[in-house]
């Protein structure tokens, strides 16, 4: 089974449904890996390419189509330059525009240039690129938090302005024949007494029914970018998660591709812009950028997502959000804690009773 949350005896793949589980029973939200007992102190011998390589051959095999979620950066980037090396078919890539011109930039002079330096390896791929109109925005805004919504997943997964995974893979019914691949996820590494762990934060996960995350789905691949990982921590004499030098440690800067910065703004108190007497805060450089475009060209458009925000708050009494807006996302929850000095497998709890900070 693919990644997903566990609240009492109740299994779920989103994580809006979990929070309101929880809120109704007070039960705690568990995050259920697909590693069972994998011992993740043994390193795979094959390279990471390798690896790569022979799972997307794996996921051709097991599946009538395969789509490739494209954004240009690095994670995904690696997935679509292993495919055109070992000449791997997938039916579709596909590109998600938010439809605010400026915030696209990522889409626009990464990805859509990457894709046609590949084109000629790509003739069979269908190469869609996605765009939604603002009569899409203001349906999706005016329509607010309905029950379809929470049942799919639409909503409290992304709180963004932009509306992306919203309208595309989150609102597809589960169709075991198509798999919806996307570049997820790095993992975390901390160290405990003379041990190094592994853990997964959800909200960088992402977890879903119809999102396959490709690195961290496969415990081979996993176990491998964590030892990559750790040898490049213990070389710099560090004891934890540094996400700046992540690309160079897994190998992601192999190619000449030029990966678009990636600007986020948790932890930080001056991350709104005031509009008419409202505060919008955006977690993300692209959201900052989309907000200031629509107080000049749609500025219902914010208010319609305002009143949304409010009916998530209303929906969970108003936990879990971060600052307790829902535009900053939820609070995360943790995995189990996988060693890689040595076969054991902790909860957050046994290995830090009085509290552990991500």
């Amino acid at each position: 089974m693919n990644f997903h949350y566990k609240v009492g005896s109740e299994i779920f793949f989103n994580k809006l449904q979990a929070i309101q589980k929880n809120v109704e029973t007070t039960d705690p939200i568990y995050l259920e890996d697909p590693y069972e007992d994998a011992d993740f102190s043994v390193v795979p011998e094959q390279s990471l390419d390798d690896l790569i390589a022979a799972h997307l051959r794996q996921l051709r095999e097991s599946h009538e189509k395969i789509k490739l979620y494209y954004s240009g950066g690095s994670d995904s980037h690696l997935l679509l330059d292993s495919i055109v090396k070992n000449n791997i078919h997938v039916d579709e890539i596909i590109c998600l525009k938010s439809g605010i011109p400026p915030a696209d930039f990522e889409i626009d002079k990464f990805a859509i240039p990457a894709l046609s330096n590949y084109a000629g390896q790509l003739k069979g791929t269908k190469i869609t690129i996605k765009t939604p109109t603002m009569q899409d925005y203001f349906d999706y805004y005016k329509d607010g938090i309905t029950n379809d919504k929470i049942q799919s997943g639409m909503a409290g997964t992304h709180n963004y302005f932009r509306l992306l995974w919203s309208k595309d893979i989150f609102v597809q019914e589960r169709h075991t024949g198509t798999l919806h691949i996307r570049g997820l996820e790095k993992p975390r590494i901390v160290k405990h007494g003379t041990e190094y762990y592994a853990y997964i934060l959800d909200t960088e996960m992402e977890p879903h029914e119809n999102n396959y995350q490709f690195y961290s789905a496969m415990a081979t691949i996993q176990i491998k970018q964590c030892h990559m990982y750790l040898e490049k921590i213990q070389q710099l004499g560090q004891n934890t998660h540094i996400p700046n030098i992540w690309e160079e440690t897994v190998g992601k800067s192999m190619t000449d591709h030029a990966f678009p910065p990636k600007e986020i703004y948790f932890g930080q108190v001056d991350n709104f812009i005031t509009f008419k007497g409202y505060k919008f805060y955006y977690s993300n450089n692209k959201d900052r950028i989309a907000i200031n475009w629509c107080c000049e060209n749609h500025p219902n458009l914010l208010f319609l997502w305002h009143e949304s925000l409010q009916e998530l708050k209303s929906l969970t009494k108003n936990q879990w959000w971060n600052d307790g807006r829902p535009e900053m996302g939820t609070t995360g929850v943790l995995s189990k804690f996988r060693c890689l000095t040595k076969k054991a497998i902790k909860t957050v709890d046994e290995l830090y009773p009085n509290g552990f900070k991500p």
